[in-house]
């Protein structure tokens, strides 16, 4: 029995022992690597536009860059030589050669010293009482053309105050005189001293003079057609 037993242990003792299975380690997946993967998954991009200068509206002018149609603004002071109702009025002339808009403070005997004989053009004053209302209406040029009302009388202190308070009112304006005339057949020498009172004035205040050359002279009690256009020419050359 004993015999029997120990020939059992010799068997399992000289048998192999069983194969273990050993599980393997898996390799470990790093953050990085987990990264990289999302990383390289290309995503789609929002398109950027830029403005094109084709497409922009074109710019819109400022009302300082915008062209003024403004017209020219002459007024003219004078007496009856100056009306604009008068028969091929050098006035209206010279306004339409030279495109301006008038504004015509004429009257009859309107003068330097002398106040107007007719008053339907306000004020009913010589020229210096008028500075104001010329003001008022803010012209570019002012023509005053006068001095034959006021007779033989000196001058010099009322132009030289008229012209003085002219340009204190309108420090931009061109301020223009013409040498007095007269229809008369005889040329009175007044008139050649009035001129020269006149001529003084205007230009100790940067205005222009203008020599009439005496047209009109004999025409009788009023400018002939041809005197207005004389005249005309001879104002429109020394405006332009």
């Amino acid at each position: 029995m004993l015999a029997l037993l120990a020939g059992v242990l010799s068997l399992a003792a000289l048998r192999p022992p069983s194969p273990t299975t050993t599980a393997l380690p898996q390799p470990a997946v790093s953050p990085t690597t987990a990264s990289t993967d999302q990383a390289s998954t290309p995503v789609a991009s929002e398109p950027i536009v830029t403005p094109s200068s084709e497409s922009s509206p074109p710019a819109t002018p400022t009302k300082a860059e915008s062209p003024s149609t403004d017209a020219t603004t002459l007024l003219v002071v004078g007496d009856r030589y100056s009306l604009a109702d008068a028969p091929g009025s050098w006035v209206d002339a010279a306004a339409g050669e030279l495109g301006w808009e008038v504004i015509n403070f004429a009257s009859p005997q309107r003068g330097y010293l002398s106040d107007p004989a007719d008053c339907d053009v306000k004020p009913c004053s010589s020229f210096t009482g008028t500075v104001d209302a010329i003001a008022a209406k803010r012209p570019d040029i002012v023509v005053t053309f006068g001095g034959t009302a006021d007779g033989d009388q000196d001058l010099r202190e009322a132009a030289a105050t008229y012209f003085e308070d002219l340009r204190t009112a309108l420090p931009d304006a061109k301020l223009v005189a013409v040498a007095p005339i007269t229809t008369d057949d005889e040329w009175p020498y007044y008139l050649t001293m009035h001129a020269r009172s006149i001529r003084a004035a205007v230009e100790a205040v940067d205005g222009t003079f203008i020599d009439s050359k005496r047209i009109g002279l004999g025409d009788g009690e009023e400018l002939s057609e041809e005197s207005q256009r004389e005249l005309a020419k001879v104002i429109i050359e020394a405006l332009r």
